[in-house]
């Protein structure tokens, strides 16, 4: 992230979004033509990868992204500058790394499935992260607000929302 931001520092900035169970920071990069500023109108989106401590490929695939998008706009690709132009990305490659940490130590994933998977306090962050859709389904059911159009295929099963559901 260092280097990407050292080869772009007028399109990135790179920020800290809090710590992990064990005091790691959490940093992410902002990839945009006004780092740091939010332009009224200009979508932005994060992809966060690296949830599953032991999972390292997102984490490695999110590094390579912004690398690619450094290079390609200072190379001048009309696609990647049109993007950076006209969104405010964030990309976060380590959301869990206390597991990252102790599956590297570890060293091969043979070591065992589970192995960094979880937070140091025993969390699946992939597995808890707020469903806003569901809120926003219940309220089409109960027809609080007006349902002009579906916004999903496939109903929540029952069983998931359930109290004993694994």
């Amino acid at each position: 992230m260092k280097v990407v931001n050292e080869m772009c520092p007028n399109i990135t900035r790179i920020y800290n979004i809090g710590k992990s169970q064990s005091g790691l920071k959490l940093y992410a990069i902002e990839i945009s033509d006004n780092p740091g500023e939010h332009e009224v109108g200009e979508p932005e989106f994060r992809y966060t990868a690296g949830s599953h401590g032991n999972e390292v490929l997102g984490r490695e695939l999110l590094l390579l992204l912004m690398q690619f998008m450094c290079l390609e706009y200072l190379s001048g690709n009309q696609r990647i500058r049109h993007l950076v132009e006209e969104t405010r990305i964030h990309l976060l490659p380590s959301v869990n790394p206390d597991g990252y940490e102790k599956a590297f130590e570890a060293g091969s994933e043979l070591s065992g499935w589970s192995l960094g998977r979880w937070t140091n306090d025993g969390i699946d962050i992939h597995h808890n992260f707020p469903d806003l859709n569901s809120i926003l389904w219940e309220a089409e059911a109960k027809k609080w607000i007006p349902r002009k159009m579906l916004n999903h295929h496939i109903p929540t099963p029952e069983w998931y929302l359930s109290k004993n559901a694994s």
